[in-house]
């Protein structure tokens, strides 16, 4: 934008449709020559200006609502700065970047504003001075809700307590095939568990529970332990009416 006039300014800007959420907007600037008050980036919604940064003293600055001013980096002439400005709607905050570097964080808006549709950059208006912008670029972050897990339904719930040791466990089902299923004061008399002992070369032992047909979100929660390890162990195997899944012991 080259500036000829002492008291006109040179403005480039851009509208859009308007913006919620995080809005981020970047540009190159240069100044051939260093003159105070060039907006290097100005920021409006339909509610007005929410965000100014231009130069001052020497500096790129933010300008804050009380129209005092933040430095940011110092200006050299001819060189060119990478300045970001990430708007963010709902915090009423904004945090600027210089050269990829964090200058000010979640800084105040200078007017609030629910929205943003219009971004300008212009030249002081005050002598014949003007500065170099490029690779502009205005992109929207829509915020999302984080996912919440649903709170669903116990089906079945057991923890062996009010069973018997050295009996089988109620409320299950055993295949004693291969072996033994059987309640037991493991961790504790108070806190048992139900330990499947194979005793077999070549046939398993199972313990099972079937119930009506679920859909939707399932959740299988249990504790494992094996005395002695061996690969190849089922530790839940899920069946439906079409799908399966193991989770195994492997070497």
């Amino acid at each position: 934008m080259e500036d000829t006039s002492e008291s006109d300014s040179v403005q480039i800007s851009k509208s859009f449709e308007a913006l919620t959420g995080i809005v981020t907007i970047q540009l190159k600037f240069k100044q051939p020559s260093y003159k105070s008050s060039a907006k290097v980036l100005r920021v409006k919604g339909g509610d007005g200006i929410s965000a100014i940064i231009e130069t001052k003293d020497g500096h790129i600055a933010y300008r804050n609502s009380d129209d005092t001013y933040k430095n940011l980096i110092e200006v050299k002439e001819g060189q060119w700065y990478d300045v970001k400005l990430v708007v963010n709607l709902q915090a009423q905050t904004t945090s600027t970047y210089i050269n990829d570097e964090l200058k000010l964080e979640n800084a105040n808006f200078y007017r609030p504003a629910t929205t943003i549709d219009f971004i300008e950059s212009f030249t002081p208006g005050s002598g014949a001075f003007g500065h170099n912008i490029d690779n502009l670029l205005i992109s929207q972050q829509t915020e999302v809700e984080e996912e919440v897990d649903p709170e669903g339904e116990i089906v079945f719930e057991k923890n062996f307590n009010e069973d018997v040791v050295g009996e089988e466990p109620t409320d299950v089902t055993v295949s004693e095939a291969g072996g033994t299923v059987s309640v037991v004061d493991l961790p504790s008399a108070e806190n048992k568990s139900v330990y499947l002992e194979d005793t077999s070369e070549e046939t398993n032992v199972i313990l099972s529970k079937s119930f009506d047909d679920l859909v939707g979100t399932v959740t299988v929660d249990l504790k494992f332990m094996q005395p002695s390890y061996t690969s190849s162990t089922k530790i839940v195997r899920v069946k439906g009416g079409c799908n399966s899944c193991n989770h195994r012991n492997k070497e």
